[in-house]
């Protein structure tokens, strides 16, 4: 099957870092369909900090951080008329994570520190684990079209 990294959404052509198809398989660990949107996408939401740990490389972060803060403040944000803030924190210890439901909190969690790729949903923090660098691209894909309402299968040939 060929690689579907382009896209049209809403008439404009959008391009990922990863294979929609292949981020589609990435599990996601969350209590409804709807958690990610709620969490991002509801009218109390001020500002989205993107926390991330010091690694051994830290240009992935710049890589994802930069595709979810453009995709969303582009694409999304502007459906529910609402323009947060994006922020980046760099943090010792992913305990000191904190989010709420007006500063919701986007964590990557660099292969440094996971064996495992997936999204994990706690509260109002979204977790985007990736074993590897494609683990990452394809974890951020999935956690972007759960947050753009994107289905890979209705999008790709």
């Amino acid at each position: 099957p060929k690689e579907c990294k382009v896209i049209s959404y809403d008439g404009v052509k959008v391009v990922f870092r990863g294979d929609l198809k292949k981020a589609a398989e990435i599990p996601v660990e969350y209590r409804t369909n709807k958690t990610i949107e709620d969490i991002l996408f509801n009218k109390k939401v001020r500002a989205v900090t993107i926390y991330f740990k010091s690694a051994s490389s830290n240009g992935i972060y710049a890589a994802e951080a930069f595709e979810i803060t453009f995709k969303l403040l582009n694409f999304s944000y502007p459906k529910y008329s609402i323009k947060p803030r994006f922020d980046g924190k760099e943090i010792d210890n992913y305990n000191l994570v904190d989010s709420s439901e007006e500063n919701p909190a986007i964590v990557l969690v660099h292969p440094d520190f996971t064996n495992s790729t997936k999204v994990v949903v706690k509260d109002t923090a979204i977790y985007i684990y990736g074993k590897d660098k494609e683990g990452m691209d394809l974890a951020t894909v999935r956690f972007l079209t759960l947050a753009m309402g994107i289905d890979a299968n209705e999008v790709c040939d």
